[in-house]
């Protein structure tokens, strides 16, 4: 998530929105889960900070809807989906019936696909 002219007076928060669970405010984990982090890149030549939302060892409950805003007046925010599919339950790749024209990618023994809100593939987040 990248966040252009922010202020110190305001934060960014990921928040999980199935359940509304707030995963992290600023660079700091509210999770009891330990996979989870955030990683702060503070980029001063486009005057911009990058906050991203990373998640050890992804499993098929991690699916699902994410959301990283801005407390300002009003909200800034941005929705990410994140699919996480199980290897054997892996469509193939050249069906039509797959949900996103980027290819996905594998970590370990899970396969990623990221999609946006409209279920148009945007890129890697």
């Amino acid at each position: 998530c990248r966040v252009k002219n922010m202020r110190d007076v305001y934060m960014v928060t990921w928040m999980y929105l199935s359940d509304v669970t707030i995963l992290s405010v600023g660079s700091m984990a509210f999770s009891s889960d330990q996979r989870l982090s955030v990683v702060h890149v503070n980029r001063p030549r486009i005057q911009a900070d990058d906050w991203t939302l990373l998640i050890n060892t992804t499993t098929t409950m991690d699916s699902g809807k994410y959301e990283c805003s801005v407390n300002t007046l009003p909200k800034i925010s941005h929705v990410v989906e994140l699919e996480v599919e199980d290897p054997m339950d892996i469509i193939m790749q050249d069906s039509p019936y797959t949900k996103s024209t980027m290819q996905p990618f594998t970590v370990g023994d899970r396969v990623i696909t990221m999609l946006d809100e409209d279920d148009q593939s945007t890129g890697q987040y």
